[in-house]
């Protein structure tokens, strides 16, 4: 297995384990802080900062960086800048119009998407 599949199979099984999350609940508001909205992906046990308020770790050294356009590499939250749909929709433009249903089933849609097509390359590849 070559570097580039490691890291493909390393993409898949984070995105297998952020579809488990969001399907879970992760996204929802917890019991203790309801007034408190967690962000998709931030908020995530896969994020190289999670709880981390100096966000010691890089962003760029995250697997799923590959998905955000180059030009949103540089930004405070590359992640939420990751087109999720055809019309270039992403978190921070689910977040700025404050749909968090929306965002959630958009973000489901495109994990179940890239799941399917870093499968299917991997069956092709073999």
């Amino acid at each position: 297995m070559s570097k580039n599949d490691g890291d493909k199979q390393v993409v898949l099984e984070t995105l297998k384990f952020e579809l488990q999350l969001l399907e879970s609940g992760i996204y929802n508001p917890s019991v203790t802080t309801p007034h408190i909205q967690p962000q998709v992906l931030i908020d995530s046990l896969t994020c190289l900062n999670y709880q981390d308020q100096t966000r010691s770790i890089p962003c760029d050294e995250c697997k799923l960086i590959q998905f955000v356009p180059e030009n949103k590499t540089k930004h405070y939250n590359p992640c939420h800048h990751i087109p999720l749909n055809d019309s270039g929709d992403t978190i921070e433009s689910f977040m700025k119009l404050g749909d968090q249903s929306k965002l959630i089933k958009t973000v489901r849609t495109w994990y179940k998407t890239q799941i399917a097509k870093l499968e299917q390359e991997s069956i092709v590849e073999k």
